[in-house]
């Protein structure tokens, strides 16, 4: 579930807001790049905060089952 949980949310958020945002960035010229910056940036930033959010729940899940997994085997 961990691994699903990773792949949908953390890689999904990639693909889906920061990579589009990132090769829109690249595509602009330096002047235009300039004047996005500050909307790419505050957009970015928020995506990505999603996305460390997720891996955080993500680990802390695995680290709980494995816990909870020794916990049974002693």
């Amino acid at each position: 579930m961990a691994g699903l949980l990773y792949v949908v949310v953390c890689f999904g958020v990639t693909m889906t807001f920061n990579q589009p945002l990132n090769l829109k960035l690249a595509a602009l010229s330096p002047a235009q790049a300039v004047v996005f910056w500050l909307q790419y940036l505050e957009t970015w930033m928020m995506w990505n905060h999603a996305r460390t959010m997720a891996s955080d729940l993500v680990t802390s899940g695995v680290i709980l089952a494995a816990v909870m997994l020794a916990s049974t085997l002693q």
